[in-house]
């Protein structure tokens, strides 16, 4: 079962789709018409990427998403985001979202499984791919580069759901936006979508071209290797994270950019029983 599918930046009819154990495939969308038009042409013998032991699986655990650089054609970088184990991966450690920063104490909190408070993570890696391709679509055999190139964010979580984890590139300012749900199992029992410190429940929006300085990243507290976008809506607000873009969501699972009015961001919000709800978001916009 693939989680998650993203176009080719090359335009052609390509895509790439993952897995939640953690593996990313090429794979070509027949012509409409063709032989084969009842599903993808994919080799699953030969992955793109294979992120199996870096991933941690679970029900709503898993390899999240990818998003591919504004220039990949020219310079191979594309981006994940997953889930991971700190006491089974030695690069997975980070600050629990759930801290004394924002009031909140881990050690507190009831595990509804057999695991730490923040024992897992959400993290955002960077990577590279050889994009050089031949004539023939069905016998190009590109893969990434398995090593990491650098780790962009990593957060710790209370709990083992709503965790989004979507990212994607903004068209028309090239910044990386990352969704993030509240991370609760129920309801929000914390209230991190509307506290105004945590990262849980939050929309982010984060330059990954420009990457700060030691004294930065101290400064502002960063939870990662990325420099804050000048015109983010909080940038000068000490009440909330430079981070946010949008914030008050429960678990924003899939988002996109509308492809004929590049400015408008849609994203659909997970319910709760009843009904489900889709947002047009906008900067510094509270859906809660």
């Amino acid at each position: 079962m693939y989680v998650d599918m993203v176009p080719h930046p090359d335009g052609s009819n390509w895509v790439f789709v993952c897995n939640q154990q953690g593996k990313i495939w090429l794979a070509v969308v027949p012509e409409v018409g063709s032989y084969s038009s009842h599903g993808l042409i994919i080799d699953e013998s030969d992955p793109f990427l294979d992120l199996s032991d870096q991933v941690k699986f679970g029900t709503e655990m898993g390899l999240l998403s990818m998003a591919f650089h504004p220039n990949f054609t020219k310079n191979g970088r594309f981006f994940v985001a997953f889930n991971c184990d700190k006491f089974q991966q030695s690069n997975c450690e980070a600050r629990c979202s759930c801290n004394t920063d924002v009031g909140c104490d881990p050690s507190k909190f009831d595990s509804l499984q057999e695991s730490f408070p923040c024992q897992f993570h959400v993290a955002i890696a960077e990577f590279t791919a050889n994009t050089t391709t031949s004539s023939s679509k069905l016998s190009w055999k590109g893969h990434a580069n398995s090593v990491e190139v650098r780790r962009i964010f990593t957060m710790g979580l209370p709990f083992v759901a709503y965790h989004a984890g979507q990212i994607l590139f903004g068209p028309t300012d090239g910044y990386l936006y990352f969704m993030v749900g509240d991370a609760s199992h129920d309801l929000d029992p914390n209230n991190f979508a509307q506290n105004k410190k945590p990262l849980l429940g939050k929309i982010f929006r984060l330059d990954v071209d420009n990457p700060p300085s030691e004294e930065e990243i101290h400064r502002l507290g960063l939870w990662g290797n990325y420099s804050i976008p000048k015109d983010n809506p909080y940038v000068t607000d000490n009440e909330l994270e430079p981070e946010i873009w949008a914030l008050g969501f429960r678990n924003p699972w899939r988002c996109s950019f509308d492809i004929d009015k590049p400015s408008r961001f849609i994203c659909g919000d997970c319910g709760k029983d009843q009904y489900e709800e889709i947002d047009i978001i906008k900067k510094g916009g509270n859906y809660g």
